[in-house]
């Protein structure tokens, strides 16, 4: 069995070497059209310091890849129903839908 094992190990770690060699291309190609356009975005932010004097508002891309920041808050209370033993609830809201939900608890102290 140990055979299959390693086996299995090294198709994984090829598996994730692939993913990240994938991943590093991508990020190169993403880096290259960011350098082509703040290139662009720099030249036309000159163009129109030279005429004004100032430097317009451009955003400028980058290669983020988290995303937008979005607002949540949370909320929770813990009720005590015997000597011992609490219920906890736990609600999250804001436009994050993938952490945005409720929990509950039950928990003994010592």
């Amino acid at each position: 069995m140990a055979g299959v094992d390693g086996d299995v190990h090294g198709e994984h770690a090829s598996f994730l070497l692939k993913a990240q060699c994938h991943a590093a291309v991508k990020r190169q190609a993403a880096q290259k059209k960011i350098s082509l356009l703040n290139s662009k975005v720099f030249a036309k932010a000159m163009a129109v310091f030279k005429q004004t004097g100032n430097y317009p508002n451009i955003n400028i891309p980058t290669a983020n890849t988290i995303g937008a920041r979005r607002l949540t808050t949370s909320t929770g209370v813990s009720v005590r129903t015997f000597s011992s033993v609490y219920i906890d609830a736990a609600r999250t809201f804001g436009t994050d839908e993938t952490i945005r939900g409720w929990s509950t608890t039950a928990r003994i102290s010592f």
